[in-house]
């Protein structure tokens, strides 16, 4: 029996701002890396299209859940050298999980060393400047507190294209808001600055280009 496959309008509108980008940029015949992928939720919606899919992440328990469902899995640390050879795959993908990185700037060397040339990375960030972290940044709340108690590093959209364009050409940033509606409507108006996404975006999602 065939497996019926998770449409994507079966995503929160938080994955599928990700997922749809993914799906534009990373040709169908590549060979894809999820940086993160947990218990392989987001590995498995790849492999079903066809993709040839590894996941890999710190935690062994999420890749033993993840190898029960057939998909490929290896462990790593993110914060030393990531277990693959150079020019090892077509993209990269990894979503929420750069918060969790002590050394952003070995992250990207080590995407970018296992990137083919001309290869994408795709992936997603909270962005630590909304608005309603600002509010709660004057009552005295620390990141820490209005994001996530796991992360351990929090970015701008300023601050990590600045990390960013060192090693990638970024070629699209998407942001989200808390609404959806007003996502959907705000990509459509010229006004969606720099500003805007900075001070009304949840996530950003990024779309680079690794030079030729």
């Amino acid at each position: 029996m065939k497996k019926k496959i998770k449409p994507l309008s079966g995503y929160s509108p938080n994955r599928k701002i990700g997922l749809k980008q993914a799906l534009k940029y990373v040709p169908k015949n590549a060979k894809i890396l999820d940086l993160g992928c947990s218990k392989g939720y987001l590995t498995e919606f790849f492999k079903n299209r066809g993709y040839n899919i590894i996941g890999t992440d710190i935690v062994k328990e999420d890749l033993r859940i993840a190898k029960s469902i057939g998909l490929k899995t290896i462990w790593a640390d993110f914060n030393k050298k990531f277990p693959f050879k150079d020019n090892s795959f077509d993209a990269v993908v990894s979503y929420e999980v750069i918060e969790d990185i002590y050394d952003i700037e070995h992250f990207f060397s080590e995407v970018k060393r296992i990137l083919k040339p001309g290869g994408w990375f795709i992936f997603s960030v909270i962005n630590t400047s909304l608005w309603s972290f600002r509010i709660g940044y004057l009552f005295g709340k620390t990141p820490t507190e209005l994001q996530d108690s796991h992360h351990i590093r929090f970015y701008s959209l300023s601050s990590i294209k600045k990390h960013l364009k060192k090693y990638f050409d970024i070629k699209e940033i998407k942001g989200l808001t808390h609404f959806p509606l007003l996502c959907r409507l705000s990509h459509a108006f010229i006004f969606w600055t720099p500003f805007a996404k900075s001070l009304f975006s949840l996530y950003f999602y990024f779309a680079c280009k690794n030079p030729d």
